[in-house]
């Protein structure tokens, strides 16, 4: 969606689609679980609209305002059991809906807090529901069916957090806060299970027997969760600064993202050094995502524009997209084929990477300046896929071409004087 009242869904093996959409930025989207092909791609946007999608052929099913509702929507979950979705936005309200059905009444939740609520995470069983704001605030929810929906606990942190989230048991859920303090709660009452100093991210394992953290300085710990959560050990090979987190749907993986690289561990093979995935994206990895089917890991970074996904059977990266403006965050659909991606101008993309193997996919031409150097006047410019640099004729303003090295579309803006060997010598100074 963007600011010219569209959105677009994009098929990239095929042709895009056009519909409208979102009036401005959209901030959040969330696929529905489902297992008989009735997945809905539901989005959120800066205009408060609320919009139901196919997840399978694109197709709008529904744009909705919510009740009352007066500014953007800025998280989406949906419940387990694929019929309702909570729904939050930046004036601190939540409310739960139904998916498919409009007759169905929407539950306004009791206000808690005023700023914006940032993230949202529902317990297995769909009976809980973890909000967070923007302020520190977090609160655990009941939400039980056939009954009004209450605060079982409200816990106010002095910093805000990071992504809270259930065990995938529901015995637990953990809170990392940006202060480098991450707590355990009791998943049913909220209250404190052990506080871990230090440690600014965490994630479970599937069957809810171990749980990993990251520390300040990089080191990755994981912690026996089957009785009393003690300390196991930590991993090889850790890094400072980390950014992103995650452990894999089958438990097999670990994967920790920093700046200009990810760091994957495979769990069976606990005292080997991970395996490093770099070269496609540069800055703080900003998002780490698995695929349901535990085949797929997609990255996207701080500072660019790539969202790269890669294979986990070998370690490649099966496909590179390449959007005008950096990536915010991504979604995938239950049977793990597809992945919905938002970019900062407000666009989504549905992408399949059983059909986008081995490729890039640029949305528009990367737009990149042509350097003249004074002493040789030889015209080079720098590509931001593959980060190397090649000399070319005349580029005039508007000129488009392909990269001679990874056949990335470009497109040039005006050249400019100045020496670019020492940019070359430096972008090969970094992680590639």
């Amino acid at each position: 969606g963007s600011k010219d009242k569209t959105l677009k869904l994009w098929d990239i093996t095929s042709s895009g689609l056009r519909v409208s959409g979102h009036v401005g930025p959209v901030l959040a989207c969330t696929f529905s679980p489902s297992k008989k092909r009735r997945e809905r791609l539901i989005t959120g946007g800066e205009d408060g609209k609320l919009i139901f999608w196919s997840g399978r052929d694109g197709k709008q099913i529904a744009v909705k305002t919510p009740v009352r509702l007066k500014t953007e929507i800025t998280a989406l979950a949906c419940f387990p059991n694929g019929r309702s979705a909570a729904v939050c936005a930046a004036d601190g309200s939540v409310q739960l809906r139904d998916i498919h059905d409009d007759q169905q009444p929407t539950v306004v939740l009791p206000r808690f807090g005023t700023s914006s609520v940032k993230h949202c995470s529902i317990s297995p069983d769909g009976a809980r529901m973890l909000t967070s704001n923007e302020d520190g605030a977090l609160a655990l929810w009941d939400v039980s069916p056939r009954q009004q929906p209450r605060i079982i606990n409200s816990l106010d942190h002095s910093n805000p957090t990071w992504s809270p989230c259930f065990s995938p048991d529901g015995r637990h859920f953990l809170c990392a806060s940006k202060d480098g303090n991450l707590t355990v709660r009791n998943g049913m009452t909220g209250s404190d299970v052990v506080r871990l100093t230090g440690q600014v991210r965490g994630a479970f394992s599937p069957e809810a027997r171990f749980m990993a953290t990251a520390a300040r300085d990089g080191s990755i710990l994981y912690w026996d969760l089957a009785d009393k959560i003690r300390s196991l050990g930590s991993l090889k090979g850790t890094h400072g600064g980390v950014t992103a987190f995650g452990i894999s749907p089958d438990g097999r993986f670990l994967a920790s993202g920093s700046a200009d690289f990810i760091k994957l561990w495979d769990l069976s093979k606990p005292a080997e050094e991970p395996a490093l995935l770099h070269g496609f994206a540069h800055g703080r990895t900003s998002g780490l995502y698995f695929s349901p089917d535990a085949i797929w890991l997609a990255s996207t970074a701080s500072n660019d524009s790539a969202l790269v996904v890669w294979d986990l059977r070998n370690g490649a990266a099966a496909f590179l997209f390449y959007s005008s403006v950096a990536i915010l965050n991504c979604a995938w659909r239950a049977d793990g084929r597809a992945i919905a991606a938002c970019d900062a101008s407000g666009r989504i993309y549905l992408l399949e990477p059983y059909k986008l193997g081995g490729q890039r996919v640029p949305d528009f031409p990367l737009i990149v300046t042509p350097w003249r150097c004074p002493d040789t006047n030889k015209l080079a410019f720098g590509c931001p896929a593959c980060r190397e640099w090649s000399e070319i004729g005349e580029a005039p303003l508007g000129t488009t071409s392909k990269c001679p090295l990874c056949s990335t579309q470009i497109e040039f803006t005006r050249t400019i004087d100045a020496d670019w060997r020492s940019i070359k010598a430096a972008w090969r100074s970094l992680p590639h």
